[in-house]
């Protein structure tokens, strides 16, 4: 499953147009932990990749592994989750704005890949900052049971957002993530 993600991923970053981007500096720090870090390898498309909150950026290990370093990939650590120290304050706020702040500077124009909390960051970047943000990849893991029959409500939720029109789209993703 894992490989299979990983390759579909591949096809998604690599399918998606070419936005040039430069080159990343360290994120600046302050006398505070800061809200996230980024540990960026190979050169290309920029392409930024958040994961859930309780796990570590390792986690696109295999997939940033299969891009090969045909991309700039960003791998998010996000502050207080998978063992980094915690930032003061509320997180989402602080952790949006730093993001549209490094994008802006570090990668602009790139493809955010994010799983379920990083996928929610990502679609309010892609919203609130569309000239920072050529696509987005949202992996979502809790709409199957274990047994592999999908969860009655999940399938609601999936059938409702396929007829969605855009508009309504966006306003569901937008209620789920202000």
């Amino acid at each position: 499953m894992r490989t299979t993600l990983s390759r579909l991923l591949v096809v998604l970053v690599l399918g998606c147009s070419h936005t040039p981007a430069s080159k990343p500096a360290a994120v600046p720090t302050a006398s505070e932990p800061p809200v996230f870090s980024a540990r960026v390898s190979g050169a290309g498309r920029p392409v930024v990749f958040i994961p859930d909150l309780e796990a570590p950026g390792e986690i696109w290990s295999t997939t940033v592994a299969h891009l090969g370093g045909s991309v700039e990939a960003h791998v998010i650590e996000v502050a207080g989750f998978a063992g980094n120290p915690a930032s003061a304050g509320p997180l989402m706020p602080k952790l949006r704005d730093g993001l549209a702040v490094y994008l802006r500077e570090h990668a602009r124009g790139a493809i955010l890949v994010g799983h379920m909390f990083g996928a929610q960051v990502a679609y309010w970047l892609a919203m609130s900052e569309p000239d920072l943000v050529s696509g987005v990849v949202a992996i979502d893991a809790p709409p199957s049971r274990f047994d592999g029959t999908v969860d009655p409500e999940a399938a609601e939720v999936r059938k409702a957002w396929a007829s969605a029109s855009a508009e309504d789209f966006a306003r569901g993703v937008k209620r789920r993530i202000t």
